[in-house]
């Protein structure tokens, strides 16, 4: 099913309309320059699955691997108070996170008024009330410009 927008209100906007005209409780998120791997749905699908308080779950990306060697990744496998690592980093990269679509919408969604880091902005809001999760392999992809 394509969901078109009036016009382009940013990704916010697009990713808000996703969420709203979803039937399914958990969403995962697809930028167009990103791919997922075989295994990213039911790997970190998983994670969810395994723990009920966890709102955000994410695989790894490549270049997000190194900040694990720095000490700045939660220990994978685990759910986690993420709000002391996001304030480290964003190690929730969008194309790599499957999130509860009610615990989103409870927090009240992307802000549409941003158009960057609106996924870093929406996480430290859900990181306040909810647990995360984080594969510990990667399972995205991601298109670099």
């Amino acid at each position: 099913r394509v969901i078109r927008q009036p016009r382009n209100q940013g990704p916010s906007a697009a990713r808000n309309a996703g969420l709203e005209a979803a039937a399914t409780p958990l969403v995962a998120f697809l930028d167009s320059d990103d791919t997922w791997r075989p295994d990213h749905c039911a790997s970190v699908g998983a994670l969810l699955d395994r723990f009920p308080e966890v709102a955000v779950a994410a695989g790894n990306v490549p270049l997000i691997m190194y900040l694990g060697d720095a000490g700045l990744l939660p220990p994978p496998g685990e759910a986690v108070d993420a709000l002391p690592w996001l304030m480290l980093t964003n190690f929730v990269p969008q194309s790599a996170a499957i999130v509860r679509r009610d615990a989103v919408r409870a927090t009240g969604g992307y802000r549409s008024d941003w158009r960057h880091a609106e996924d870093y902005e929406l996480w430290l809001r859900l990181a306040v009330a909810h647990r995360f999760a984080r594969h510990g392999e990667v399972t995205v992809d991601r298109g670099s410009h």
